[in-house]
């Protein structure tokens, strides 16, 4: 049995991905001061920096001479593009230098600053492949690059850019790697009307639409588009451009820029092990519209990330990474997305500090696995037994405590067994997915499967005939479980259908088929849940993350999107901070 070990770290040290800012003291033989001169890695945290490459700020108090400084790397000149920091959002000139630090190797990097050859200060830079991983665990295998997949869109393996050309995967590299583009795209005039490609910023079309942004500022309505892999998935930024400025850098970002970013997260919530078609998607006008920027990638949609938020977390540190060495980094990052995407930045905010400092959860369920509390006990046990019994509607819905039967028997129980193995995506191959008798070794689509870094494996010998292999371990079990104890201490039902129903209801096996055994999880898998983070609670980085959670209330028509789990994470940051005053 292989135990769980990776990805504690995060989810314990809180502060993890909170602003790193190292200061050295000076060396004597220099008139530098403790803390005269600071280094910080932008965005991201100096021990997960990726692709070789990364954007350093070094700030300096008043009377330090930036011309003087000078950068190495392990002894060696740096490989760098310096210049001054640009006015901050508030116009105020900054006493720093932002650099655009090259040439770093796989694993640690020693940066030192010098003014007037005097040691200033120093800071360890981390670097990973851009292919990662970084913190997320071994890296899934199988898994099927774009040019794997089964045809989509007309027989085609696809990605559409959003300029109205495809990526096939043709000629991908390894690593799934994908040569990164450019492109650009306008709005055209009209209320309707939608992105069009565009060939030539020197002479943009005459029906080019004009927006202002939230500074003020109007600029013509078009979009620098890049697309490329990072971590093995398909992203894409989207900004402003200025025609006459068309490659922004961190000193120049743009007239366009507002300075924030949108992180956008797409829903569902399925079995990973493939790179995806798509993304949360970047071209939103209204966001672009008013100046933010917007980022995602594939492996930042639910249901082609596996449900797997620690993956999703690493990603959309290395994006952001990756915008901020082109375009600056921005002010603050804000999360955006619904359902399976309001899962992943409840889960991210919460675990990760840093990567979102600001999230718009809509249709919210704060986790996967207490979600898959009562997907699968619709779906497999309580539909089970409820439909064989002369109960009406109104007595079987008190017994799960939904607000319609239907929630349950109409919108929950025909959902896909996210828990088990059999329940595919179309992009798995048919011939490589898991077959207890003919294909005990294929890919099993649980998503904790996909997460085993976090959960571990062992092999589970009430499978039969008993596996060569070892399958990721689940945390939910039912053990204990008193289903309609409070429909029973409301008087709703009575003490037989109340006996008979926890006697009768059984459990599952690792293939979530159903027994007559209650279902039990190891002690270990459910204490890594909590403390990776996996499950949401209201400490953490969430204490502090700003969350607007845009609710349709769907309760009533048997949607599966009830208001319950906004309550949930509602009462959760109450529990652990006393009030959910950043919470609306």
């Amino acid at each position: 049995m292989r135990a769980s070990h990776a990805l504690r770290f995060p989810a314990l040290r809180s502060m993890a991905f909170a602003a790193i800012l190292i200061t050295a003291t000076a060396c004597s033989g220099t008139d530098q001061r403790s803390g005269d001169v600071t280094i910080t890695t932008v965005p991201t945290p100096p021990q997960y920096v990726s692709g070789g490459e990364t954007l350093l700020r070094i700030d300096a108090v008043p009377g330090v001479d930036l011309a003087a400084i000078s950068i190495t790397v392990d002894g060696r000149e740096a490989v760098a593009v310096s210049a001054p920091a640009p006015t901050d959002r508030m116009g105020r000139t900054q006493h720093a230098l932002l650099v655009l630090l090259d040439g770093l190797v796989v694993g640690d990097n020693e940066v030192v600053v010098s003014v007037d050859g005097a040691l200033a200060a120093s800071l360890t830079v981390t670097n990973y492949p851009t292919a990662g991983p970084i913190f997320s665990g071994e890296h899934l295998e199988p898994y099927f690059c774009l040019e794997d997949l089964p045809p989509t869109r007309g027989e085609a393996r696809s990605f559409a850019i959003g300029n109205g050309e495809f990526l096939d995967g043709g000629g991908h590299g390894a690593n799934c790697s994908l040569e990164t583009r450019v492109d650009f795209v306008y709005r055209p005039t009209g209320e309707d009307a939608e992105f069009q490609p565009l060939a030539d910023l020197a002479s943009l079309p005459s029906d080019v639409a004009q927006t202002t942004t939230s500074e003020g500022k109007t600029v013509p309505f078009v979009v620098r588009l890049e697309t490329g892999t990072i971590n093995r998935a398909i992203y894409q930024t989207a900004t402003l451009v200025d025609p006459s400025h068309p490659e922004p850098d961190p000193w120049n970002p743009g007239s366009g820029w507002n300075g924030r970013l949108v992180y956008t997260f797409g829903g569902g919530c399925e079995a990973g092990f493939f790179q995806g078609t798509s993304t949360g998607r970047v071209l939103r006008e209204d966001m672009l519209a008013a100046g933010y920027a917007v980022a995602s990638s594939s492996l930042n949609v639910n249901a082609q990330g596996g449900c797997n938020d620690p993956l999703s977390a690493e990603t959309a540190m290395m994006v952001k990474e990756r915008f901020a060495e082109v375009h600056g980094p921005p002010v603050h990052t804000i999360g955006s997305g619904g359902s399976g995407g309001a899962m992943q930045q409840l889960l991210i905010a919460g675990a990760y500090p840093g990567i979102l400092n600001g999230i718009m959860p809509t249709l919210t369920f704060p986790d996967a696995i207490t979600y898959f509390i009562d997907t699968p006990e619709c779906r497999l046990l309580l539909r089970r037994y409820l439909n064989h019994r002369p109960l009406d509607a109104e007595t079987k819905r008190v017994i799960g405590a939904w607000a319609t039967w239907g929630t349950c028997d109409d919108s929950l129980g025909p959902r896909p067994n996210r828990i088990g193995p059999d329940n595919c995506p179309a992009s798995i191959p048919q011939d490589a997915r898991y077959e207890a008798l003919e294909n005990p070794t294929g890919v099993r689509c649980s998503i904790y499967d996909g997460m085993r870094s976090v959960f571990g494996t062992k092999q589970y010998d009430e499978i039969t005939p008993a596996p060569a292999t070892e399958f990721g371990r689940s945390p939910h079990d039912n053990t204990g479980v008193q289903y309609g104890l409070v429909a029973l201490n409301q008087g709703l039902i009575d003490k037989e259908l109340f006996l008979d129903l926890n006697e009768q209801i059984g459990g599952w096996d690792i293939d979530f088929q159903w027994r007559p055994e209650r279902a039990e999880s190891d002690p270990e898998v459910v204490q890594a849940a909590y403390e990776t983070g996996r499950v949401t609670s209201g400490a953490g980085g969430l204490a502090v993350t700003p969350i607007i959670d845009e609710r349709s209330y769907l309760d009533l028509t048997g949607n599966f999107h009830t208001s319950y789990y906004s309550f949930a994470m509602r009462e959760r940051l109450r529990r652990d901070n006393g009030h959910a005053d950043n919470y609306v």
